[in-house]
């Protein structure tokens, strides 16, 4: 989960990656010491994924496909009659579009941060991101939950993980141009920004999807731009359905995702292991598409906000409730 800088206007993803570095040797420990965890109502619908299933995430023995998209996915196939190719933009730090689950996949670039300049992710967030939402089934490395639609990068934040509400807006504002269907961003701001409330209602009046990490707040609060009205505002969740106090907003939640040991792309063809709600928020993502495409000749007859306002309510469809709405907002959004 990216962070702003509330009093400078900048953006400082820097504290999402060192935790994500000692997801492996914590998430454990953390597991069975926390004494405050916020536990779900659960369901029988819901996939039952043991602990083992969790942190069983060697590659090399398949293509991985984590528990995050086993609980998220149980039952789906792509049907043949259904075009699944949505524009989908990351906003965040850049992506390597030739790693092997990613080649192909990236199709427009933009660097808000300077214009004509090329895009590269040295800082590897936004790979993360982006092999969430669309890595490619291929038999190697891991699943995507929509391999095939077309990813806009915008890179926003630069090689250090740090970048301006500035550069967002004007990443918002390439989208909109492009016309894409549907953005991620797993950024955060503790205040709210006019410049950047500004754009985003733009984008929404564009008929342009919005889904936002509510942030890693320890369920104090939820950032911006989740926290506005018609932004998706998502929360991180445990293996096993609860959202875990070191990685979740609290308040304005609209639905919560997978977000602990998740397994994903990071630059140079490798892999990582990353926990919070970016990674939610990218799970929400990758299903908003998948829904969003099955029902795309509907919502093509709707115009500006309407169209995200079915959006959600087709999401609500398939909530399952976890709880508290402040925690898990409608639920885990399931197929």
């Amino acid at each position: 989960m990216t962070k702003f800088n509330g009093l400078n206007g900048e953006i400082d993803i820097k504290r999402a990656f060192i935790l994500a570095a000692f997801t492996l040797t914590l998430a454990a420990a953390y597991y069975f010491i926390s004494k405050d965890r916020t536990e779900s109502a659960g369901s029988k619908e819901l996939v039952v994924i043991s602990e083992t299933d969790a942190e069983d995430i060697d590659v090399s023995k398949r293509e991985y496909s984590s528990w995050a998209y086993r609980a998220l996915m149980d039952g789906f196939t792509f049907k043949k009659d259904i075009d699944y190719n949505l524009k989908i933009a990351i906003l965040d730090s850049g992506i390597d579009g030739e790693h092997p689950d990613l080649a192909g996949r990236v199709k427009k670039e933009y660097n808000a941060l300077d214009d004509g300049a090329g895009v590269k992710d040295e800082f590897g967030h936004g790979t993360a991101v982006a092999g969430v939402i669309a890595a490619s089934h291929n038999d190697a490395g891991i699943k995507g939950m929509n391999p095939l639609a077309d990813i806009y990068s915008v890179k926003v934040s630069n090689d250090k993980g740090v970048s301006e509400v500035a550069s967002l807006v004007k990443g918002i504002e390439w989208c909109m141009k492009e016309k894409v269907d549907l953005m991620n961003i797993s950024l955060g701001l503790s205040r709210n920004s006019e410049e950047l409330e500004r754009a985003v209602n733009q984008a929404i009046d564009a008929g342009i999807v919005i889904v936002a990490a509510a942030g890693n707040n320890y369920m104090t609060g939820t950032d911006y731009p989740a926290q506005y009205p018609k932004v998706i505002s998502v929360n991180a969740l445990t293996h096993d359905y609860a959202a875990d106090e070191a990685y979740a907003g609290y308040g304005k939640i609209d639905a919560a995702a997978p977000g602990e040991s998740i397994l994903t792309t990071v630059p140079g063809g490798g892999y990582q292991v990353f926990s919070g709600t970016s990674m939610a928020a990218a799970y929400t993502t990758g299903m908003v598409s998948l829904i969003m495409s099955e029902n795309k000749s509907s919502l093509r007859l709707m115009n500006g906000e309407s169209r995200v306002d079915e959006t959600f309510s087709l999401l609500k469809r398939k909530a399952i409730p976890l709880g508290d709405e402040k925690s898990y907002g409608m639920g885990f959004i399931k197929y």
